[in-house]
């Protein structure tokens, strides 16, 4: 944050330092001494107001640098007064300071004079402490954690957010004479939902986010019933959204800031969110109210629904007169106001946006700003909008420059706000783009601004022996078989796995038909010749209740039912197993889940890998393009062997165009593919996998580039030969005629089989039985509904069903969208209020769920009287399902 020319004060502070003391051969000829004082930090032709006071009465004034010649040995005294400049007070940190000067010897000492300031922010680095984009020397500054005074930095880390009491001189660093840290929560876990990205602890809900940061664990690593820490800002509808989380090893005390509501007087309790506070035991000093925020301690914690309290500590807001630097989100913008973190603030004409527009700003967006602290809305000087992630990407630096550095051809850009985090063995404390060399691997969140992409969040980790670049952001061009992300070219092939937004391995074709400019997709893969060659393309998720989930299986009643980190798993017939099957779940074996999470907390397993990409083993299949000596080249990707290559079924010299192979490669620190075992047919037989092309007919396809037939004999799995169809993935066991055409036996289909249907429910059993289209549906707690709720289905009503066919032969649908045949809007005054899920607007009973998106605060400030308006569906009873609510103008 730029602090040039603006000089508002917050609170009493500066520095004096005593410098040098030493000989001085221009005064060895007399017995008397010598000080020099440097006196800095104010305004140009601003005047100090310092006195110098010593032996036999000695008094002079100053009011800028000077030398003091000729001075009595003994005990001196400097002091400073406060200086107005412009209205504005600069201070020092003490009063007065007092020290000794000995006959012939001269002193030096530097008093500084700077504007107070308060900054509340999360720590971004150290190497002293930077907090909202401001580095503030803490050579001689006192640090409190969690109440305890004369703490250490040591117990600060990136991502907590903390008070910094500072001195900003002019055209000087600023200083840190206080930071002070408290948890906004230390309890145990209750509850956690990957899905959504909630831990609730104490009652209260904490999301988490991209920006979280986590002290060695990871969100998934979570388990209820652990002792936590959690640092956090409060968004525009008062949520909490965690910003740094660390496990507690042991207990001792409980403890939760907040805001307080409900407050009886009489009974001594009152509300933080949900929870229940009882103070009864607790001696109060200050104004206590509604609204007031406090820091509530415990020593045993939650007691019923209640949290039994210790000790609370009401923390006063800033007083009129200082200047605050403030990281938040905001809220209730009306006009030129808004809010953060229950501070009311006001832009004019001479507010400096540094990033962004006023037309960026809107409620729900995050804010780094510095304004002057006045009674009502204070005026903000400085305001920073935080522009939204555009890209996260982990991969090698290839290089450095002294604005940023180079990753995977894109040029990355740092700023006074990046996060630095190092999770490497070298573990630096003070780590910053100096300590970044060339193969460092990093992890990135980047925005994009004026100057380019600029990393919001670096974090160093262990450098893998290749490099596998992971990307994940949106879709800027497409033309197949690549596409682009920010300028760097994504080349696929006939080997790149590719998954839909509902986690389905679909083929090329396929990908490329439904991808769109903006899409965000994530890719795995190398670089090569300027171009990131996928491995692994993902589109994003459609599911809101999708999860990933990592870790050891610390349970295990079945190969259908087991948990990892205490989040219990189901498998089904349709769950998918990568790099091992079914047989291979048990007790500690570490897995990476894909799925989704039911109400209950239990996690469907779409997909089930047993091991990373660690190894940097690929699985390739394909028909020779092109031969050398020592390589060939298989679906567009170059491969070489080498002596220590095991051959199976044949040897190097069997090598040829056209063949087929099957191969095991280890991608090199150069991005190369080494092939360390290579697969012929077995005197013809042949086993192959991957997404039909070409498709002409049932006798006429491709896959991997194999030309591939059916006859009458040939077996089909898990469907018919009307399936076949491009992208459609298949195991195809057969035999070769010749080289070029396989003639397939069985034919497996991959995944389930999936069905969209849709129409008028006909039998209706129940919200989980009926039929549609003369076919069998079923619903489990897993499905998603877009439009309606379970509760509305019935006989006649008009839906869309996606879904798959189980083992019985009967369709389980993931998604259940409602096709209502009259869309409704009405505006007006709420003249009937139950909830916020059932209320009405000029008589028309209106309905909302989870699938309701609430415009600004209006969900937090529904009421009756207030004028909103709403758009959705009539169900029956004439009941509105409201899609959107907002507030009427």
């Amino acid at each position: 944050m730029n602090n040039k020319n603006k000089f508002i004060p917050t609170i009493a502070l500066a520095s004096i330092f005593l410098t040098a003391c030493g000989s001085d051969s221009s005064n060895e000829s007399t017995a008397n001494s010598q000080l020099n004082l440097t006196i800095s930090g104010l305004p140009v032709n601003a005047l100090a107001q310092v006195e110098v006071t010593g032996p036999n009465n000695y008094r002079t004034s100053l009011t800028a640098t000077s030398t003091l010649k000729d001075l009595v040995p003994g005990t001196y005294e400097v002091s400073a007064a406060e200086v107005i400049v412009a209205g504005s007070p600069f201070r020092t940190a003490s009063v007065s300071s007092s020290f000794s000067l000995v006959a012939g010897e001269s002193a030096a000492k530097t008093l500084i004079y700077g504007a107070p300031q308060l900054s509340i922010g999360a720590i971004s680095g150290f190497g002293s402490v930077y907090v909202n984009g401001v580095r503030y020397a803490t050579d001689d500054t006192e640090f409190s954690h969690n109440g305890a005074a004369d703490s250490s930095e040591s117990l600060l880390s990136v991502g907590k957010i903390v008070k910094v009491q500072a001195l900003v001189p002019v055209g000087g660093d600023a200083i840190a004479i206080g930071v002070s840290y408290s948890a906004d929560v230390i309890g145990e876990i209750q509850s956690i939902d990957l899905a959504k990205g909630v831990i609730r602890v104490l009652g209260q809900s904490y999301f988490i986010n991209e920006l979280t940061q986590f002290e060695n664990l990871t969100f998934d690593q979570l388990t209820v019933g652990q002792g936590i820490e959690i640092s956090a800002i409060r968004d525009e509808s008062g949520q909490y959204m965690a910003s740094h989380v660390e496990l507690t090893d042991s207990l001792v005390s409980w403890q939760i800031l907040g805001v307080v509501t409900n407050l009886n007087l009489d009974t001594k309790v009152f509300n933080l969110g949900s929870l229940i506070v009882d103070y009864s035991g607790v001696e109060l000093d200050g104004e206590f109210k509604n609204g007031s925020h406090v820091e509530v301690s415990s020593a045993t914690g939650m007691e019923a629904d209640s949290l039994v309290a210790d000790a609370i500590e009401i923390q006063e807001m800033e007083l009129p007169g200082a200047r605050l630097a403030l990281e938040g989100i905001v809220s209730e913008l009306n006009g030129n106001e808004f809010t953060v973190d229950g501070r009311l603030f006001s832009l004019n004409s001479d507010t400096e946006f540094t990033q962004g527009k006023r037309e960026d700003l809107h409620s729900g967006v995050a804010v780094s700003l510095l304004a002057d602290i006045i009674e009502g809305a204070s005026p903000v000087l400085e305001i920073r909008i935080e522009l939204l992630n555009e890209m996260e990407i982990q991969g090698q630096v290839e290089s450095l420059n002294a604005e940023g550095f180079t990753l995977a051809g894109i040029e990355f850009l740092v700023d006074e706000f990046t996060r630095y985090e190092d999770d490497s063995d070298l573990d630096i404390r003070k780590f910053s783009l100096a300590d970044i060399t060339v193969g460092d691997r990093l992890e990135i969140q980047a925005f994009e601004n004026e100057a380019g992409l600029v990393c919001r969040e670096i974090e160093r980790e262990n450098a893998n022996e290749a490099d596998i670049v992971e990307l994940d952001g949106a879709v800027d061009a497409i033309e197949s078989p690549t596409f682009s992300m920010k300028g760097l070219t994504v080349r696929t092939s006939a080997l790149t796995q590719f998954e839909d937004a509902s986690g389905n391995v679909i083929g090329q074709d396929e990908f490329f038909a439904a991808l769109m400019v903006m899409d965000q997709v994530e890719v795995e893969g190398t670089v090569i010749n300027g171009e990131l060659v996928a491995l692994d393309v993902e589109m994003e998720s459609e599911d809101d209740n999708a999860v990933e989930l990592s870790g050891k299986i610390d349970s295990l009643d079945s190969a259908q039912s087991f948990t990892v980190n205490g989040h219990k798993v189901i498998t089904n017939g349709n769950t998918r197993f990568e790099d091992g099957i079914e047989a291979n779940l048990s007790l500690d074996v570490v897995v990476e889940i894909e799925g989704s999470q039911a109400d209950d907390g239990t996690i469907l397993a779409d997909k089930i890998e047993f091991s990373e990409l660690d190894d940097h083993e690929i699985d390739l299949q394909g028909v020779i393009a092109s031969l050398g000596e020592m390589n060939f080249d298989l679906g567009g990707l170059s491969i070489s062997f080498d002596l220590d290559t095991e051959f199976e079924y044949g040897q190097a010299s069997d090598l040829a165009l056209g063949r087929y192979l099957i191969v095991e490669a280890q991608l090199q620190e150069d991005g190369s593919l080494l092939a360390r075992d290579i697969e012929f047919d077995d005197e013809g037989q042949l086993e192959i996998e991957g997404s039909v092309d070409g498709f002409n007919s049932v006798t006429d396809f491709v896959v991997n580039g194999l030309k591939v037939t059916t006859t009458a004999a040939t077996q089909f799995e898990n469907g018919t030969q009307d399936s076949l169809a491009n992208g459609k993935r298949i195991e195809v066991e057969g035999l070769l005629e010749g080289t070029s055409l396989l003639v397939a036996q069985v034919i497996e289909f991959q995944g389930p089989q999936e069905r969209e249907l849709e129409g008028s429910i006909e039998q209706f059993v129940s919200a989980s039985e009926f039929t549609l289209a003369g076919e069998a549906i079923i619903t489990d707690s897993f499905t998603q509904y877009d439009k309606g709720r379970a509760s509305d289905l019935a006989a006649g009503v008009k839906v869309k069903i996606q879904g798959y066919l189980n083992e019985s032969g009967v369709i389980l649908a993931e998604e259940l969208e409602f096709i209502h045949s009259q869309q409704l809007q009405v505006s007006g005054a709420i003249d009937s209020f139950v909830s916020t899920l059932e209320f009405s607007v000029d008589g028309q009973a209106v309905l909302t769920d989870e699938t309701t998106e609430f415009t600004g605060d209006i969900k937090i400030a529904l009421s009756a009287g207030l004028k909103v308006n709403v758009e959705g569906y009539l169900q029956e009873g004439n009941i509105l399902l409201a899609t959107i609510v907002s507030a009427v103008e």
